[in-house]
């Protein structure tokens, strides 16, 4: 099997099975889950489908909607009653407050500015029961792709800032095939910085660790520390 489809929208590719231990997490946890589920930036659900079998209800949420016409055609017919798609931008959804058991959100923050990290770690916080829990991944500094860019983000953090993450493809990347599917900004994160923009927003963390990704691309892949995956709980 492929590991990626390309997205539609310049974000990059999506992976096409369950492939990390948050993404698992997820869909155990979501066994016997009394309230709907939701996977924000979704791609083409393959992060998430897995967890119908579970018998609970899953939202899906895309900016493009071709994504989740997809999603909708790899569910198996007799498990689409228990699938809801949401497409939009994060911070438009309708959903109500307390009306969510878990939200997985599988490398989307790091496509957002700080502030909008912000105001969407709000927001879930904002639709989660208590008790309930988010599953995020995001990339890291540590991709080959941008080697260059190492020590700045080790400076800036020692520096203090909360997002020293937070930079222009162009100036830093070393592949430029890879950068055509890139937007013009990235946000990256390590296990520190991670955790400490969940606990600002009000989370207790329950884990935040790097994931390794042997499947990415061999640009891509460094050493081990190519991804960093949080559970985090609303208490």
């Amino acid at each position: 099997m492929d590991v990626y489809t390309k997205t539609l929208n310049q974000t990059g590719f999506a992976l096409n099975a369950v492939l990390d231990p948050v993404a698992q997490q997820f869909v155990e946890f979501t066994q016997g889950a009394s309230l709907p589920v939701l996977e924000l930036g979704c791609a083409y659900g393959m992060s998430s489908l897995a967890c119908l079998g579970n018998r609970v209800t899953l939202i899906l949420n895309d900016l493009d909607e071709r994504h989740l016409r997809s999603a909708m055609e790899r569910c198996p017919v007799h498990q689409r009653n228990h699938l809801v798609l949401l497409p939009g931008d994060l911070e438009t959804l309708p959903i109500l407050e307390r009306s969510l058991a878990a939200i997985l959100c599988c490398r989307v923050i790091h496509f957002f500015d700080p502030d909008k990290v912000l105001r969407s770690l709000a927001r879930v916080r904002h639709w989660l029961a208590p008790g309930g829990k988010a599953f995020f991944t995001v990339e890291s500094p540590y991709l080959g792709i941008w080697p260059k860019f190492y020590e700045d983000f080790q400076r800036r953090r020692h520096q203090g800032l909360l997002f020293p993450g937070h930079m222009r493809v162009r100036d830093y990347v070393c592949d430029n095939d890879i950068a055509a599917n890139l937007p013009e900004w990235m946000n990256l994160f390590d296990v520190e910085t991670l955790s400490e923009v969940f606990r600002v927003s009000g989370f207790q963390v329950e884990s935040c660790q790097f994931i390794p990704r042997p499947y990415f691309f061999e640009q891509l892949r460094l050493d081990g520390r190519e991804s960093v995956g949080i559970i985090a709980v609303k208490h």
